[in-house]
């Protein structure tokens, strides 16, 4: 992926929401997110719905009455999306493993776990300043690696420069006494990608098909989203891009460093 400056943070923040809400809009009605990796917890599961994301590009409702539930993923966009949507299309189908396709997640790795606040301002102002104060950093997307034999996804491969930016996340984020840390998190984190989940029963065939589908791209960690829960129906947990924070929006950014 070639590495190119950043325009203006409002303008950056409206195209990733964008690029967000087309690649839910493009691979189903119904999003959901995993729990060991991907956009949930280690034991709990979130799901998505297209046309119950909004982002409106300002802060609307910082404090709530109740306490709401958020998440924060860094999403990948152009080739990597491409590749992950493909990839579990084709897993579903041929094998008949079909809970990830049925999520629809868009390609991302996540940043930290989900975590229960009535009053998200404090880690706005938080995200804001992390992003105005850093520059995208390269990582490389390939290789299949899998939990047990439940789930299955592609490595992300942070770059030194990576991460340093993900350690000062967390380090940053650690500021916030009330923020939980649970047994994924922080220095616990594994970036990936999930491409399968709950197949075991077609593991063996899956996971000797797979090498022939391994592909690397050269990609970039260059924004934290903010995801909220916005409801639940029929036991799954409907989640909303409440903002986004690209790197480098504070000043132009210089191209990213090679891995």
């Amino acid at each position: 992926m070639r590495a190119v400056g950043l325009p203006s943070g409002s303008t950056v923040a409206s195209v990733i929401a964008v690029a967000v809400f087309t690649a839910f809009a493009a691979s189903a009605s119904q999003i959901s997110a995993s729990g060991s990796g991907s956009v949930g917890s280690g034991s709990g599961r979130a799901s998505f719905i297209a046309a119950s994301l909004h982002y409106s590009g300002r802060r609307t409702m910082r404090r709530t009455a109740a306490p709401m539930r958020y998440i924060l993923p860094c999403f990948f966009a152009g080739p990597v999306r491409e590749y992950h949507q493909a990839l579990v299309d084709e897993i579903a189908t041929r094998f008949d493993v079909p809970f990830t396709r049925r999520q629809a997640i868009p390609a991302h790795f996540t940043l930290k776990y989900h975590f229960d606040t009535a009053d998200i301002a404090p880690l706005e102002e938080l995200l804001e300043a992390f992003a105005r104060a850093n520059r995208p950093t390269s990582l490389e997307v390939g290789g299949f690696r899998h939990f047990d034999e439940d789930v299955v996804w592609v490595d992300v491969a942070l770059s030194a420069a990576a991460r340093a930016t993900l350690a000062a996340l967390h380090a940053a984020l650690r500021r916030l006494a009330w923020l939980p840390w649970g047994p994924h998190d922080g220095e616990h984190l594994r970036p990936h990608m999930t491409v399968a989940e709950y197949c075991r029963p077609r593991f063996a065939d899956l996971w000797a098909y797979l090498p022939a589908r391994e592909r690397h791209f050269d990609a970039v960690f260059d924004n934290v989203t903010l995801l909220r829960q916005v409801g639940e129906e029929d036991g799954i947990t409907r989640w909303g891009v409440y903002r986004a924070f690209p790197f480098g929006a504070g000043a132009d950014a210089p191209a990213v460093p090679p891995p």
